[in-house]
C-alpha cells in the first residue's frame, strides 16, 4: 500500500523495475476457502490467567458467536452491519439492553459486535462476571431476545436512524490517527485480499439506497435474524474460566519443551545454536548504512502551515467560534465550560460524572428513550474534561468541561437542541442505570492494564511532577482504576448509591453555573444556521460562577511498583524538566527521538525482548519519561534507561542521528488531521494560550537543535539518582522486584 501524491502507475513501474521483474509467476491461486458449515451448534471451554486471590465463582465469561456471510457481497456486508446496529448500537438496543441488565453477569463482553476483517463475518455477544454453570440460562436469554426482536419487529423510524448512522460513519473524513486515504484503503483491504471488488466495497451510496428500500418491508429484519442467527447452526458457545495456575503452567510447558529439544541436540547442533546467537548479537550491534535508503533533509521541510480560518460571534453571550471546513456533509458542535473550583471529592466525582452523563436520561425521557433520541439525530454525544498547564509554569492549570456531538447537516438544529437539553436536564436519579455503568466501567478499566501498561507506568513515575500529572494519575491512571474498583464495591449498599447519585448531581450543577462558549465546524451555510440556533437556545443562560478551577502545587519524585493481573512488565523512569515555553523544551523533545532511535530500540526491544520502548519529553507535566512495553525484564530495563544517557554523553554522534530525531518531531508537529480535527486542535490551542506564534517559535527552535544542546540538557536534567520510577508487574516476579524495591526505595502497591 502507498499513500501520497505520486500516481499509482508510477509506483507500479518502480515496483516492477526494482523487484517484480526478478520473479516469475507461480501460477498458483492462493485463497482462503469458506469454512465448512456446522450441522449443529457447538460448545467449548477455554481458560484465561487470573491470580488465585482474585478468582471467584463469578469471574467467568460466557460468549456466543456465529459465522455469517461473505464480506465480498457489499449488500450482505451492509445488511449485517445494520443488524448488528439494531441489536447492539446502544443501551436501548434490545440485545445490548438484555446483556447490560441481566443478573447472569456484571457487564457485556468487550467482544460484543460484528467482525468483518475476515472472509466471513462473525457476530459475537457475551457477558462477563458470570457463573460457569449459567451457560444454559445465557443461551436462553440471547435466543429469547432475538426471537422477540424478530417477532415484534423494529420501528421504521429507528431503522432509518441506524442507516443514517452507517451513512455518517462512511461520510466522516477521518485522519486524526491515520491519513484518511490510508483509512479508506484499510477498510477495503479484506475484500481486496479475498479477490472481491474493492471499488464496490467503497461505493456504499447504492447499497444504502437499496437498504432504505428494503426496510420498507416490515419482515426485513425478521428475515435477517432468522437467517443469520436463529436458524444458523454455525455457532459456538464459549465458556472462558479463570485459572490461577495457567500462567505458570505455560511457562513450565515452554521450559519442558525446550528441555526436550535440548536433550536431543548433538554437540554440533549446540555449537551451531551458540554460533547463531553470537552472529545475531553481532548483527544487532552493527551500524547500518543509512545512505542506501532515500533521505529527507531538513532543507526538505516545508514552512509551517497556516491556522484554519475561523470567526467568533460578536454577541457578548453566547460566544460562538465558527470554523468553515469541508466536512463532507457532517456538522460538529461543542459546548465548552470553564471548570469551577472543586474540592478533592468533587474533582474525583467529576471524572465519574463525565463517564456516565451522556448515558443517562434527559428531562422527562429515561435513558432508553434518550439513547434512541441520540441515535435519531446524531452520531454520538460525549463529554470529557480538557486540562492544560500554563506554558511557563507547570504548577498553573486550567480545565474545561466539553460536551460534544456530530451528525449529518440535516440534523443540525436537532443536535443543538440535544446538547442544550442534556446540559440543562440530564438526570442523575436513575440509580440502577448509574450502578450498571460503574460496573461496566470497572470491567473495561481492569482489562485495559495490559494494553496501556506503559502509559500507566509513566503516569506512576510522573504523578507528583505537577497538578496535571497528579490529576491524570488519579483519573485515568492506575490509581483511578483502584479507586473505581473500591467505588464499585461500595455501591452495593442502597444508601451509598443514593448519596453517590446526589453528589454527581451536585457536581453537574457546579459545572453548568459557569458561562459556556461554543464551537461549530462544518460548511459555511451550516455554521450560520447552527450559530442562529445556538443563540436562540442559549441566550437566556446566565452565568452564576463565583470561582475558578485550581489545584495545589506539587513537585516531587515518587517510586512505586504496582502488582496487577499482568504476565509481563511495564517499566518507566522519569525526570523533572520544563514546560513548553522554556528554551530547553525543544532540545528535550528531540532528545527523546535520539535516545529511542540510537539506543533504546536495540537494547530494550531487539536484545531485551520487550514489545517496545522509548523516551519522550512531556512538557505538559514538565517531565522526561523512559518506558518499556510488555517487557520480560525489569531491573535490566531500568539499567538500560541509564545506559542510554551514558551512551549519549560519552560518544560523539553523526549529525544524521540528530537530524532523524528532528525530522521525527517536525513530522509529529506537522501531522495532518481531518478537517474537523484541524479546527478542534486550533480552537483548543488558542483557548489554552498555544498561539500560532508560540507554535511557530517552538517549531523553529526544534530545527535549530544541535548535538551540544542534547548533551547539555541531558546533563542538566537526566541525573539517574534523581529519577522517579513506575513499574507494573505481577506477583510471579517477586524474586526480581523485591530486591529491586529494597535497593531503590520503591514502594509496592496492589491494584
Amino acid at each position: 500500500m502507498t499513500f501520497g501524491d505520486i500516481p499509482a502507475k508510477q509506483h507500479q513501474s518502480v515496483f516492477e523495475e526494482l523487484a517484480l521483474q526478478h520473479f516469475s509467476p507461480i501460477n498458483k491461486k492462493i485463497e482462503v476457502p469458506l469454512q465448512k458449515k456446522f450441522n449443529q451448534v457447538k460448545r467449548t471451554a477455554k481458560h484465561f490467567p487470573l491470580p488465585e486471590e482474585e478468582i471467584t465463582d463469578e469471574k467467568n465469561h460466557l460468549i456466543m458467536a456465529w459465522v455469517l456471510g461473505d464480506i465480498r457481497d457489499p449488500l450482505e456486508l451492509m445488511s449485517t452491519h445494520l443488524l448488528a446496529s439494531v441489536l447492539l448500537e446502544n443501551s436501548a438496543s434490545e440485545l445490548r439492553l438484555a446483556l447490560e441488565t441481566t443478573a447472569l453477569g456484571s457487564a457485556p463482553s468487550p467482544l460484543c459486535g460484528m467482525d468483518d476483517t475476515g472472509l466471513e463475518m462473525v457476530f459475537v455477544c457475551g457477558i462477563e462476571g458470570a457463573k460457569a454453570d449459567s451457560m444454559d440460562d445465557f443461551e436462553e436469554l440471547v435466543t429469547t431476545t432475538l426471537t422477540a426482536v424478530a417477532e415484534q419487529g423494529v420501528e421504521h423510524r429507528r431503522l432509518t436512524a441506524l442507516l443514517d448512522q452507517l451513512e455518517l460513519q462512511q461520510r466522516e473524513i477521518g485522519g486524526s490517527s491515520y491519513p484518511y486515504g490510508l483509512q479508506i484503503m484499510l477498510s477495503c483491504l479484506p475484500t481486496a485480499i479475498h479477490r472481491g471488488d474493492a471499488a464496490a466495497a467503497l461505493d456504499i451510496d447504492p447499497i444504502l439506497t437499496e437498504l432504505r428500500r428494503a426496510i420498507e418491508d416490515p419482515a426485513f429484519i425478521k428475515q435477517l435474524i432468522d437467517r443469520l442467527l436463529l436458524n444458523n447452526q454455525h455457532r459456538v458457545s464459549l465458556l472462558m474460566s479463570p485459572d490461577g495456575k495457567l500462567g505458570q503452567h505455560k511457562i513450565d510447558q515452554e521450559k519442558a519443551k525446550l528441555s526436550d529439544i535440548k536433550s536431543t541436540l548433538t554437540d554440533a547442533q549446540k555449537q551451531e545454536i551458540i554460533a547463531t546467537a553470537e552472529a545475531l548479537k553481532q548483527r544487532q550491534n552493527e551500524v547500518d548504512d543509512p545512505e542506501v535508503l532515500p533521505k529527507v533533509d531538513l532543507e526538505d521541510i516545508p514552512p509551517a502551515s497556516d491556522s484554519p480560518d475561523f470567526s467568533t460571534s460578536k454577541a457578548t453571550a453566547p460566544q460562538i467560534s465558527s470554523y468553515p471546513q469541508a466536512t463532507n456533509g457532517l456538522c460538529y458542535q461543542e459546548v465548552i465550560i470553564p471548570l469551577p473550583a472543586l474540592n478533592a471529592r468533587q474533582n474525583y466525582l467529576r471524572s465519574i460524572h463525565n463517564y456516565v452523563m451522556t448515558d443517562l436520561g434527559v428531562g422527562s425521557r429515561d435513558y432508553l428513550s434518550t439513547q434512541n433520541w441520540q441515535t435519531a439525530v446524531c452520531g454520538g454525544i460525549s463529554c470529557h474534561t480538557n486540562f492544560f498547564s500554563a506554558l511557563d509554569n507547570e504548577q498553573s492549570i486550567n480545565g474545561h468541561f466539553i460536551l460534544s456531538s456530530k451528525g449529518l447537516n440535516c440534523h443540525s438544529d436537532a443536535i443543538s437542541e440535544l446538547l442544550e437539553q442534556t446540559h440543562q436536564h440530564v438526570r442523575f436519579d436513575e440509580q440502577q442505570r448509574i450502578r450498571e455503568l460503574i460496573a461496566q466501567s470497572r470491567a473495561r478499566s481492569e482489562q485495559s492494564v495490559t494494553g496501556s501498561g506503559h502509559t500507566l507506568a509513566m503516569s506512576i513515575a510522573t504523578q507528583h511532577f505537577s497538578p496535571l500529572a497528579k490529576i491524570n494519575h488519579q483519573n485515568a491512571g492506575i490509581e483511578g482504576i483502584k479507586n473505581l474498583k473500591a467505588l464499585d464495591d461500595s455501591l452495593n449498599e442502597a444508601s451509598t448509591l443514593n448519596r453517590f447519585c446526589e453528589e454527581l448531581a451536585d457536581v453537574h450543577q457546579s459545572i453548568i453555573r459557569n458561562q459556556p462558549e461554543f464551537l461549530v465546524i462544518g460548511d459555511e451555510q451550516y455554521n450560520r444556521q447552527a450559530t442562529r440556533k445556538i443563540e436562540q437556545l442559549w441566550s437566556h443562560h446566565d452565568s452564576q460562577a463565583d470561582s475558578e478551577f485550581s489545584l495545589d502545587d506539587i513537585r516531587q519524585n515518587s517510586r512505586e511498583l504496582w502488582l496487577c493481573n499482568s504476565q509481563v512488565n511495564f517499566c518507566a523512569k522519569a525526570y523533572q524538566t520544563v514546560g513548553s515555553a522554556h528554551p530547553d523544551a525543544p532540545a528535550l523533545t528531540v532528545l527523546g527521538g535520539v535516545l529511542r532511535n540510537g539506543f533504546l530500540h536495540t537494547a530494550i526491544r531487539e536484545q531485551g525482548g520487550a514489545y517496545g520502548g522509548g523516551a519522550s519529553q512531556d512538557s505538559g507535566v514538565a517531565g522526561f519519561r523512559f518506558y518499556s512495553y510488555r517487557d520480560p525484564r525489569m531491573s535490566e530495563t531500568l539499567n538500560d534507561f541509564d545506559a542510554s544517557i551514558a551512551w549519549l554523553l560519552d560518544n560523539e554522534h553523526p549529525w544524521r542521528v540528530v537530524e532523524e530525531a528532528i525530522l521525527g518531531v517536525i513530522s509529529s508537529l506537522d501531522k495532518p488531521s481531518s478537517p474537523a480535527g484541524t479546527a478542534k486542535i486550533d480552537f483548543y490551542k488558542r483557548l489554552h494560550g498555544r498561539t500560532q506564534a508560540h507554535q511557530n517559535a517552538f517549531r523553529n527552535a526544534v530545527l535549530e537543535v544541535t548535538q551540544a544542546d542534547l548533551k547539555r540538557v541531558t546533563e542538566t536534567y537526566l541525573t539517574p539518582d534523581k529519577a522517579s520510577i513506575g513499574i507494573i508487574t505481577h506477583k510471579g516476579e517477586a524474586k526480581n522486584y523485591q530486591p529491586l524495591c529494597e535497593d531503590q526505595g520503591i514502594t509496592i502497591q496492589q491494584l
